[in-house]
């Protein structure tokens, strides 16, 4: 998971099948590393394809779940060094995706403890209309979720 985090990779396509040509990175990885782990592979040959009801572990539920786990740690270090490095700003600035629907960013910029500035992205909520009124109205418990991750 760690391998696809980092570029920004996707883990999933249009199936979740094993052996599909369309089930993503993820399983896709990890039916590269089962032809190199027996372990794994045998794994995959039992679970890969038992549908709802057996823990397989291969679930994109369980892929939700580990990125989850995944962003609150990476969350609870940020908040770590802001405590540390105790000056910080926070930017929230609108930009297109790539399928042009416009995306609030959110980004904290600090001074690290041993004096380097250090700037890390936080989340991207979609922005559905351009008024102020509604950018209020709309976002505002998404603000508030972001400013209680360093509370």
């Amino acid at each position: 998971m760690k391998f696809l985090v980092v570029p920004g990779l996707a883990f999933r396509e249009s199936n979740e099948k094993v052996g599909s040509l369309t089930n993503g990175n993820f399983l896709g990885c990890l039916e590269l590393l089962a032809e190199y782990d027996p372990f794994l592979a045998t794994h995959i040959h039992r679970y890969g394809s038992s549908g709802r009801g057996t823990a397989s572990y291969l679930s994109s539920q369980t892929c939700d779940e580990f990125i989850g786990l995944m962003t609150s740690y990476v969350k609870n270090t940020i908040v770590e060094e802001l405590k540390i490095g105790k000056y910080f700003s926070f930017s929230v600035d609108s930009t297109p995706d790539i399928t042009h629907v416009d995306l609030l960013t959110f980004t904290i910029r600090y001074v690290s403890a041993n004096g380097v500035p250090v700037e890390r992205f936080l989340q991207f909520v979609p922005v559905l209309s351009h008024t102020g009124e509604s950018f209020v109205l709309s976002y505002q418990d998404n603000i508030s979720r972001t400013w209680n991750i360093f509370g």
